[in-house]
């Protein structure tokens, strides 16, 4: 299996996308070569919801309705089928979410039977590591009725943060519409919810060996929480996890121009999430 040293090196020169096409072999350059990523995508049909996660899912973010996030928590335990299938050239314990995008091209009942076609369709070399895209697409009488994308980081080991911060406009308390504190035990149930148990929400240890200062806050846990605290309508949110949200922190939901919702912290000065709604 080629090196990730291998791949650091020529991340500057070359640049990793593939097709869609199940199978397909795609020809990655220098950084990797022909035969160590294959893109891949997996079908599985007549799934049904589970009734009990759904009620999980509402007594977790006090609401009435699932959010078209929902479809998240019904295919995680899916994704780890397409990652062990892929042939990915490095492990996958402490992937951080970088962005997801959720759009609903019809109706959705999670009372009836479902279909999920789940697709590793591109990486991408970058000074931070890997970034794996994901997508996925829930089929109803074989019409797609929710599709969704996803960025994930594998970082390099030995990368390091440079001075330099990006800064982002000061938020404050009149455009907050929720607060929320966030812990680990918050996190506990999350993972239990989503199946999703990555150790740099769970282990501290694991979190600072992974190259955090200590456990963050699953980012799909703040996007649910934004759109169940909203009031704004939509057909399609696009998220970015700007800044990792250690835990325990206070969170505020800020509603800001242009159609978008921003998770903030420390007096509204750190932004860890932003969407936009569409």
């Amino acid at each position: 299996m080629i090196s990730r040293a291998h791949i650091r090196k020529h991340a500057n020169k070359s640049k990793l996308t593939n097709n869609k096409l199940v199978n397909q072999q795609s020809d990655l350059s220098a950084c990797l070569p022909s035969n160590s990523f294959t893109p891949l995508a997996i079908r599985l049909n007549g799934l049904a919801a589970d009734n009990s996660r759904q009620l999980g899912f509402k007594q977790l973010f006090n609401c009435q309705t699932l959010p078209i996030s929902y479809l998240f928590i019904e295919s995680y335990r899916y994704l780890g089928q397409l990652l062990l299938q892929a042939k990915l050239p490095s492990g996958l314990i402490g992937l951080i979410h970088m962005g997801a995008s959720f759009e609903e091209q019809q109706p959705v009942s999670w009372q009836q039977p479902f279909d999920l076609i789940l697709s590793l369709i591109g990486c991408q070399a970058s000074d931070k590591g890997l970034v794996y895209r994901i997508r996925i697409e829930m089929l109803q009488n074989d019409n797609v009725c929710l599709t969704s994308e996803h960025q994930l980081l594998d970082k390099f080991k030995d990368y390091q943060r440079g001075e330099r911060r990006r800064q982002f406009d000061v938020a404050n308390a009149l455009s907050a519409v929720a607060y929320q504190t966030l812990t680990p035990v918050l996190a506990r149930k999350y993972a239990k919810l989503s199946g999703d148990y990555n150790p740099i929400h769970l282990q501290p240890w694991l979190a600072k060996m992974l190259g955090m200062h200590a456990c963050v806050i699953h980012g799909m846990y703040q996007m649910h929480w934004a759109l169940v605290n909203t009031d704004k309508s939509y057909q399609k949110v696009t998220a970015h996890f700007n800044k990792a949200c250690y835990l325990p922190r206070k969170v505020s939901l800020v509603e800001q121009s242009g159609n978008k919702l921003a998770v903030f912290s420390n007096y509204f000065t750190e932004r860890h999430m932003q969407l936009t709604l569409e």
